[in-house]
């Protein structure tokens, strides 16, 4: 985990923030405090009763703009397409600059296509039938 610049003696707060993804987003979003993250989940169709939300499409700048996304934020791309997903980072990327971008890839032939775009991936199929496997 990356940690936002601060002076020697201040402790560093990373916020991390999830765009989308419905019930998955929020309990990605809900993980992520579980572990003591500060984090916000962001959806124009979902708000969350877990952890802090807000409602916005994840496509809207304007909507973005009053979430705190910024330098030292760490951003989860959760909607439910991958098209969609790299819209929202690459937008987030130019607007907004935060230290990093981590996309869910829902299928695993995008996950290569995040990455050459430069976003960190994560593919919710290979970790689903994972977690199937192992549970067997």
């Amino acid at each position: 985990m990356r940690q936002s610049p601060r002076g020697p003696d201040e402790p560093s707060v990373e916020a991390w923030y999830v765009l989308g993804g419905g019930p998955v987003g929020e309990q990605v979003a809900r993980r992520l405090a579980d572990i003591g993250l500060r984090v916000r989940y962001v959806d124009d169709s979902h708000e969350s009763s877990v952890v802090p939300s807000h409602e916005a499409d994840p496509t809207d700048v304007r909507g973005l703009e009053t979430t705190g996304i910024g330098p030292g934020s760490t951003v989860v791309v959760a909607t439910r397409h991958d098209r969609r997903n790299l819209l929202v980072a690459q937008l987030v990327r130019v607007h907004f600059d935060p230290d990093r971008i981590i996309v869910l890839a829902n299928r695993p032939s995008s996950v290569r296509l995040f990455e050459e775009a430069g976003h960190e991936s994560v593919c919710a199929a290979t970790v689903l039938s994972t977690g199937v496997a192992e549970a067997l």
